[in-house]
């Protein structure tokens, strides 16, 4: 049996209660300058990648509404940035959350 290399080992993280991990959406570039790393926003649209379980609320506990996959709104500077597999994310509560991007299925309005 062959051992896995480090480099070979795709790590998966899972957060704990109502924490949801997330990737931010860059935005589009506007116009020809580029600012550099250390002077660009972070931007306030990020994809679901993953959710606790949820809020723990006397012995109950109370789902996380997110699926991984789901397109939100996050603080710019709300949560805990991590590097997981070359990749970056932000881990935030689910309260950081302001809410889910969706398609208006009746867009005659």
């Amino acid at each position: 049996m062959r051992t896995m290399t480090r480099e070979e080992v795709k790590l998966k993280l899972r957060p704990n209660y109502d924490f949801v991990l997330v990737r931010r959406i860059d935005e589009e570039v506007s116009g020809t300058i580029l600012k550099p790393e250390a002077y660009r926003q972070k931007s306030d649209k990020a994809v679901v990648i993953s959710v606790g379980p949820g809020r723990i609320v006397g012995s109950t506990i109370m789902p996380i509404e997110y699926v991984p996959g789901a397109i939100v709104f996050v603080s710019k500077h709300g949560g805990t940035d991590v590097e997981l597999n070359g990749e970056k994310f932000t881990i935030l509560r689910a309260g950081d959350v302001y809410g889910e991007l969706y398609e208006d299925e009746d867009s005659s309005t």
